[in-house]
Parts: C-alpha cells; structure tokens; sequence
C-alpha cells in the first residue's frame, strides 16, 4: 500500500469533498453532515441544528479561504484518510485557551475499507515532521478512554500518540491529554 499525505490547500477542495460525500462515513451515517465542521462552529445546540448542506458550503469557503486546517492521506491518488490538524488558536473550540504556538489534532477519519493498516500514524507521523519544520512548538491530542465505542474514537488512540513520544498530561472523565514537544 502506497500512502502518500498532502496538507489541505484550495487545488485539493475537490478531493476533501470526494472523501467526505463518498467514502468517509460509508459505515456511519450519524456524522456524515460534519465535513470536519464541529471544532470551527459553535458547539452545542447551534451545532446541532446545522446541516449537512450548511456544514459542506462553510467547508468550502474556509478551503478556498485557507482557514480550515487539515491533511489528506491518499492511496493510488484516492482519498482515504482525513486528519484535522492546526494551530489551537485557529480552531474556534480550543481559540480561547493561550497556547498561540501549540498545534492539536482534532480528528482522524480513515476510510472503512483503510482502516487498521496504519493510515492514521501515517498521517501523524507525516503532521509531526510539518509542525516541526513550521517551528510549531508542541502538539496535543484528546484520544478517548473508550475503545469499545468506535464513533467515539476519531482523536486517535492512546497507544498510537504514545508510540511516538506524546506524554500523558492529563487524564479526563471520557479522553486522556497528550501532549509532544516538537522543538
């Protein structure tokens, strides 16, 4: 398997939507009208009241904009994982807290038929090298307590962050937080 990952920049628009729209929740459509939307939205009851159509436009706009973050595993020039990645201070859910300089991954989403191969420690490991080299001092990670749940465990798992050097900071009622020092 050849997976090659690329950072979301406006020319790949067309494959985020591809990825979203066919192969992404093929297994779960309970989160398919998310595009990647929740942690840049307000959460709550107005998240839950947006739609799908709402959720894909505002990923649109913040693509061709370059204001959402994320990088896009491909396999053979095919999308088949996400993860959404950046700098805190851009992800409205995590903008308040003052770490300007710490980057966090939010989720990874990886096609069913992809899944257990090691796509997303691809994925981090290739993110890992490209907040280093942008001089990103650190990056966190909130990958859940509940491995039986699987809807639940799009922020990675505990064991694939600890593989590669992310420390236990803290440890929450559902999820764990971890956290590297890049610099």
């Amino acid at each position: 398997m050849n997976i090659t990952v690329k950072r979301l920049k406006p020319e790949l628009k067309d494959d985020f939507l591809y990825f979203f729209d066919e192969v992404a929740f093929t297994d779960n459509e309970k989160w398919s009208a998310c595009y990647c939307q929740c942690y840049l939205e307000t959460p709550g009851d107005e998240w839950l009241q947006r739609t799908a159509e709402m959720n894909r436009n505002a990923a649109i706009q913040r693509i061709e904009n370059e204001t959402m973050s994320g990088f896009i595993a491909f396999e053979d020039n095919h999308p088949v994982g996400w993860c959404h990645a950046g700098l805190k201070k851009n992800i409205k859910a995590f903008s308040d807290e003052p770490d300007g300089d710490t980057a966090i991954i939010v989720c990874f989403i990886i096609s069913p038929k992809h899944r257990r191969k090691g796509i997303a420690t691809t994925l981090l490991n290739y993110i890992l090298d490209t907040f280093k080299e942008e001089g990103v001092q650190c990056i966190e990670a909130y990958p859940s307590k509940n491995l039986e749940k699987t809807d639940i465990n799009y922020h990675g798992f505990l064991s694939m962050y600890q593989n590669v050097g992310f420390e236990m900071i803290h440890e929450e009622e559902n999820c764990y937080l971890v956290r590297k020092k890049l610099q």
